[in-house]
C-alpha cells in the first residue's frame, strides 16, 4: 500500500491542528505553475497541487525577510548570503567565515531570500523619498 502524496504533511498540519483552531493561517498552496499563496480553510490535499508551511520572517527595516539559515547545512550545499550590490553563492564548507556569517544571520537556502535581507540591508542607508 502506498502513502497519500501529501500524507507526511498531513500529519504537520494535524499538528498545527492541535495547536490552533485555524491552522490553514500557518500554510501555503501552490497549484500548477502559479506562485505560493495563503490557504484560507482546511486544504483539500489534491495530488496535482503543492503544500508548505509559511516560511518564518523576521523584520528588518519594515521588510518580511525569510529567515537565516539557523543550523550549518551539509557541506557542499549552495547556500546564498545577501551583498551591498548582488548577492554572492556560496558552497559550505564549514569554515570559520562562513561560521561566522552563520551565526550572524547572513545565510541563505535560496538567492530569492538573500535579496530581501540584502534590500533590507540597504533602506538602513538609502533616503526616503516623501
Amino acid at each position: 500500500m502506498t502513502a497519500h502524496k501529501h500524507a507526511a504533511l498531513m500529519a504537520q498540519y494535524a499538528e498545527d491542528a492541535l495547536e490552533t483552531e485555524t491552522p490553514w493561517a500557518m500554510w501555503e498552496l501552490k497549484e500548477g505553475s502559479g506562485s505560493w499563496g495563503p490557504i484560507s480553510r482546511h486544504p483539500i490535499w489534491r495530488q496535482a497541487s503543492q503544500y508548505r508551511r509559511k516560511p518564518q520572517t523576521i523584520n528588518i527595516n519594515g521588510y518580511e525577510v525569510p529567515e537565516p539559515c539557523r543550523l550549518a547545512p551539509g557541506l557542499d550545499e549552495m547556500l546564498w548570503k545577501p551583498a551591498m550590490s548582488g548577492n554572492r553563492s556560496l558552497l559550505w564548507d564549514n569554515t570559520l567565515r562562513q561560521r561566522a556569517w552563520l551565526q550572524a544571520g547572513l545565510l541563505h537556502l535560496t538567492k530569492e531570500a538573500a535579496d530581501i535581507h540584502g534590500k533590507a540591508l540597504l533602506s538602513f542607508t538609502q533616503e526616503q523619498s516623501e
